[in-house]
């Protein structure tokens, strides 16, 4: 690769006027059709010449010189004549009128031939004619061309000639030379003898050129426009400072020290700024320029003995040298962002020397101004490594601003963002960024720790509102800070971070009790912020969920696993670990400290830290005590947003080697914690926040563990992609614990048997069913074997949904009303008839519950018919109030009918997507929403009155259990779905005249008085005892398999039953049929033949909200789906087709 440079003159085209002016750059003597393609264009001339330049260079760049392809494009970006540029004013007879105007002629002469270019005819090159004693007329060499041009375009495009009026140029068009620099792949290339190598080869870089090179490895800020540029709010005095230093003084160095973030560079745009203020009249090439280079591309590529020094020694002599000699001139500003960099950047095995050395003895002259910004530690480093490189700098010290002048800060960068994005901020995202701000140290300063990630909010909202909930949206994207820990408006329930903490970690109480406080005190913003939010030591035997616990927390806090950073300790025994993790100053990216540094917010693991050497717990004690670190090159970590965990089996020997229920839990406990103390100093031991003991675990602890394990199995791609369910039995988790025991190993032990007992198993299964079949797998434990067996999923039995026939709105839904209120009278007729009601010996008279609730709500419903009648006969039929939406969000699927598609759908690997897919495609049922509402409550009301009439009452109960009992995800799915059930029956059971108030939006969780909610032994499962038979029919149609799928996660089967209690010992949550057959089964009676152990069909599928979708629910029976937010609202309908043909009345929907 060779870097050339290019100079070439531009046309420069200005439209519009005031604030509507617009500017287009272009190369002017390439071909029309490249020109076309390298205009920059822009409101602003700066920024439409960059945008040129920038074309130019991605058309250029990285290219193989090819004589055929590129050569002559290259070559015309590297030709600058000189130019002369003149406006004529012509007039010019077109065929049918004549063309009165300007235009601009460019001309350059070579050799005795004088050039000339139209701009306005796609820079159309010509030789102009001399006349007497070689003298030019250029305005009638310029006419007589332009009439040719304008004759050749009429005898060509014919009546699609451009008008000849596009050809003028216009009031302010220019032309100007604009240069850059490309890197070419090196070729020789064979020249005919005419051309003139000399004058348009490209080997001019074979000797270093001083502007090519600092083009090449530098930043021009001087380029940037100057509303570009940001202002140093509250920093009139450093600015002014700064600005007399760098231009108005003789060549020098300065260095600007303070904490990152605090301002150091906004200060120098300042000064830049006022500097181009001031000179807004001067030719740029006779201003000073601002050049920021990082050290590291001052060597980039530069392969050859001593070539980088011959770069680094050209760019400095160019500066040197560039302005005018005058006396004590200043020179361009090379701006350092890195300074500990020239110190490093340059030695290897063979060379001592680094750039700094070769920079110093232009500082010791006076030869260079230069400026440098760092932090307070990355100026000791400079100090300690170099002290006479250092001492040549002059100090110029940036303190971090007060609470006051940082919020002023603030609020005016916030006014430069919404002036440049055309975004906006609310005050309540200022004042929330402000409060995160202060109480987050981090690794910048104030208020760089605010205006960071406003500028990138700015940026992606450009001209866009940006609210509270934007904001907290983006940060929470940002540091992966769970939603529930943020944001300070949502409630802590403990009862449900207890719950969470139960089902991810087994036992432990002092382990979940020492969690639950550590998110207590995050959550309350009560941590220390010169500390870490909190550190923990956590002792104990292997195996019993040391490193689980510290998974557990990093769970709750965070929304990405990748926030769990993991160190074990036996990676770094040696002595070189502590630079290893923090870096050493050839190879700063420390492990530590870079991993940091990219997640602020994290959870440190510090696995088996008694095997860490010295030096590494020296780490630690600065890392605990001041929630920082600095690495060798002065960069400094903070460590205040980070959760230290350190695990240790200090003091296992002496406590005992068993889980089970081996030694006295206090003297376990305390011979762990003397254990500890013992071994660290006393130093790094106070500064641990708390120590907590892991005890041993017991049978019932490893019970649970089994089925966490089995959960997991089932997450591995294998079992997600063939759309797996497990059912695991008792007896199975009683050998998988039998044979798992090990005092030595603890749990880990376990899972090596669920792997060889289990999943080889299930493979061996698998791999003999099609990948597109969803399957059950279930175990036994027989004979103290396991016994597996593999069924298809099937889906439930389909029913056509008959939404109802076709209601017409206004007066034509008139006779509709009539019919309902005849069937109204006559259900009042059959319960007045009714004077009694004998259930079970008890008589229940005409005024008790719930006859004289049937009666009422008959009445209502009657009088609610005839309003609404009057109002169809006025042909002005109001809106429905209640259940407003069910019916129209309602959607029928296409694969409703055919149980081969059902069967497939059940197999898809992303259920989210499929369902939503299906959601977006399926027709929607459409139809008059009062008709189908008020046809759906009397066909209700009518089946509970007919029920009771006929006097049959018994008690019976629905059980929602998981396959996988316990699996963390189980209880969620199984309340959520007891919730929905209960909520349904409170809209169900209320009277007409209490819905019409409209239905609530949130869901009732407490169960009428009738419905009792009990949980199982197995504590996954929950059984609801009802003694409402007349809503049986309704519930017997949710028997059977549901399928609940979340975002990221396999899917998780739920077994609903349906059970009447006819046996007077028959008690709620009692083992179901199955539950009982696979008990005989492994006590070897019956045969897996019979079929007996597998779970229903599936009824319905469910997915959650997340992963960006909305969440779906669809119903295998009916083909119908909903969204998941309004499914309790709309069972109500899948209720309907449960009922009696007799009890059914048409919906008076229509499909569409």
């Amino acid at each position: 690769m060779r870097a050339v440079f290019l100079r070439f003159p531009a046309l420069v085209r200005v439209r519009g006027e005031g604030s509507e002016t617009a500017y287009t750059v272009r190369p002017l003597l390439v071909p029309a059709e490249e020109g076309r393609l390298l205009e920059g264009h822009n409101r602003k001339y700066s920024r439409a010449t960059k945008d040129c330049l920038r074309l130019v260079r991605r058309r250029l760049d990285r290219i193989e010189v090819d004589r055929a392809k590129n050569l002559d494009l290259l070559l015309w970006h590297r030709f600058d004549p000189i130019l002369t540029a003149r406006t004529f004013e012509l007039s010019c007879p077109t065929g049918r009128e004549t063309l009165q105007g300007h235009f601009l002629a460019v001309w350059f002469e070579v050799g005795d031939y004088r050039y000339v270019c139209l701009p306005g005819f796609d820079g159309h090159l010509f030789i102009a004619r001399p006349g007497r004693k070689r003298r030019y007329d250029m305005a009638g060499e310029v006419q007589r061309v332009v009439q040719h041009l304008l004759r050749e375009e009429r005898l060509r495009f014919g009546d699609n000639a451009p008008h000849p009026k596009e050809h003028l140029s216009r009031k302010g068009d220019f032309v100007t030379s604009v240069s850059t620099s490309v890197s070419v792949m090196h070729r020789e290339i064979e020249l005919r003898p005419r051309f003139e190598v000399r004058l348009l080869g490209l080997q001019t870089d074979r000797v270093v050129s001083g502007w090519l090179a600092l083009a090449h490895v530098g930043e021009a800020l001087s380029e940037i426009d100057e509303d570009e540029l940001f202002g140093a709010h509250g920093r009139v005095e450093l600015t002014d400072r700064l600005h007399a230093i760098l231009f108005e003084s003789p060549p020098s160095a300065t260095v600007l020290v303070g904490p990152s973030g605090v301002g150091k560079t906004a200060i120098l745009h300042a000064a830049l700024s006022k500097y181009q203020r001031g000179h807004k009249h001067v030719h740029p090439e006779k201003l000073q320029g601002v050049w920021r280079i990082d050290p590291t591309r001052l060597i980039s590529g530069m392969s050859g003995v001593g070539a980088w020094q011959r770069q680094c020694e050209a760019i400095f002599t160019y500066i040197e040298k560039r302005l005018p000699s005058r006396k004590k001139p200043p020179t361009d500003v090379l701006y350092f962002d890195n300074p500990v960099a020239l110190l490093r950047v340059g030695a290897s095995a063979q060379n001592r020397m680094v750039v700094a050395d070769v920079l110093k003895p232009y500082l010791e002259k006076g030869a260079l101004t230069v400026l440098a910004e760092c932090t307070p530690e990355a100026w000791n480093v400079i100090q300690d490594k170099d002290r006479g490189f250092a001492d040549l700098f002059r100090v110029v010290r940036v303190p971090e601003p007060n609470t006051g002048q940082a919020l002023e800060m603030v609020i005016q960068r916030c006014s430069d963002y919404e002036r440049r994005h055309g975004c906006r901020f609310d005050l309540e995202v200022l004042e929330r960024a402000f409060e995160l701000g202060r109480m987050s140290r981090g690794n910048r300063a104030m208020p760089a720790r605010v205006v960071d990630f406003l500028g990138s909010l700015a940026t992606r909202y450009a001209r866009n509102p940006i609210g509270l909930e934007t904001f907290d949206k983006a940060y929470r994207t940002a540091n992966r800070i769970s939603g529930r820990i943020l944001d300070p408006r949502e409630q802590l329930d403990d009862r449900e971070l207890q719950s969470f903490i139960e089902q991810k970690l087994i036992g432990q109480g002092e382990a979940r009790t020492a969690i639950a406080d550590v998110i207590h005190t995050i959550k309350a913003r009560l941590t220390d912020p010169e500390a870490p939010a909190a550190s923990l030591l956590f002792v104990g035997p292997t195996g019993v969920g040391k490193t689980e616990a510290a998974k557990v927390l990093a769970e709750y806090l965070f929304d990405d696993p990748q926030c769990l950073v993991r160190f074990d300790m036996n990676e770094f025994v040696d002595p070189a670990a502590a630079g290893r993790l923090v870096g050493d100053f050839l190879q700063p990216e420390g492990q530590l400290t870079s991993r940091v540094r990219q997640r602020p917010f994290c959870l440190l693991l510090f696995d088996e830290i008694e095997k860490a050497p010295p030096a590494v717990h020296d780490l630690l004690l600065q890392l605990l005590g001041e929630g920082r670190l600095s690495d060798a090159v002065g960069r400094t970590t903070d460590f205040s947003n980070c959760v230290v965990v350190m695990t240790s089996n200090l003091g296992a020997e002496k406590a005992g080697p068993g889980i089970g229920f081996e030694g006295e839990p206090g003297s376990c406990a305390d011979a762990y914690r003397r254990a500890a103390a013992e071994f660290f100093r006393p130093e790094l031991f106070n500064r641990i926040d708390r120590l907590v003991v892991f005890g041993p675990l017991d049978r019932n602890d490893l019970r649970r563990i089994a089925r966490l394990q089995l959960a997991r199995v089932l997450e591995r791609h294998g079992f997600v992609q063939r759309s797996s369910f497990l059912e695991v039995s008792d007896a199975v988790l009683d050998h998988l614990v039998e044979i798992g025991f090990d005092p030595r190993m603890g749990a880990r032990a376990l899972k090596r048997v669920i792997e060889k007992e289990i999943t080889s198993m299930a493979a061996e299964k698998l791999i003999a069913m099609p990948t597109e079949q969803a399957v059950m797998i279930h175990l036994f434990a027989c004979d103290g074997r396991l016994i597996a067996d593999v069924s298809p999923v099937e889906p439930a039995e389909s029913v056509d949904p008959d939404l109802g026939l076709e209601i017409p709105a206004g007066a034509a839904g008139a006779p509709l009303y009539r019919s309902l209120i005849e069937v109204t009278g006559e259900a009042l007729a059959e319960l007045n008839d009714c004077r009694s009601l004998d259930f079970d010996g008890i008589v229940a008279t005409e005024d008790d519950s719930p006859l004289m609730s049937m009666r009422e709500g008959f009445v209502h419903l009657r009088q609610h018919f005839h309003e609404i009648l009057e109002s169809c006969e006025a042909s002005n039929l109001p809106r429905c109030s209640a259940f407003t939406g069910r019916v129209r969000t309602t959607r029928k699927g296409k694969w409703g009918g055919h149980g081969a598609e059902r069967a497939r759908m059940l197999s898809k690997l992303h259920f989210q997507e499929h369902l939503e897919s299906m959601y977006q495609t399926a027709k929607v049922v459409q139809g008059d929403e009062r008709p189908a509402e008020d046809c759906l409550d009397l066909s209700i009301l009518r089946h509970r009155s007919r029920w009771l009439l006929r006097r049959r009452s018994f008690d019976y109960q629905i059980t929602v259990r998981p396959l996988l009992k316990d699996a963390g995800r189980s209880r969620v799915c199984t309340q959520w779905l007891v919730d929905q059930y209960i909520e349904v029956c409170n809209r169900m059971l209320r009277t007409p005249n209490e819905a019409q108030g409209g239905v609530p939006e949130k869901p009732h969780v407490d169960a009428p008085i009738d419905i009792e909610v009990f949980r199982c032994e197995d504590s996954s499962s929950l059984t609801l005892a009802f003694q409402l038979s007349e809503l049986h029919d309704c519930f017997a149609t949710e028997a059977g398999t549901h399928i609940f799928c979340e975002p990221y996660s396999g899917p998780l089967a739920i077994v609903v039953e349906v059970d009447t209690l006819e046996e007077p010992t028959a008690q709620p949550g009692s083992s179901s049929y199955r539950d009982k057959w696979i008990a005989s089964f492994e006590q070897g009676k019956g045969t897996l033949e019979e079929g007996k152990h597998r779970p229903p069909p599936v009824v319905r599928v469910y997915s959650f909200p997340g992963g960006g979708l909305p969440g779906t629910v669809s119903d295998l029976r009916t083909g119908l789906l909903c969204r998941f937010h309004s499914f309790a609202s709309q069972l109500p309908h899948w209720f309907y087709h449960a009922l009696p043909v007799d009890d059914r009345l048409p919906l008076g929907g229509t499909r569409t």
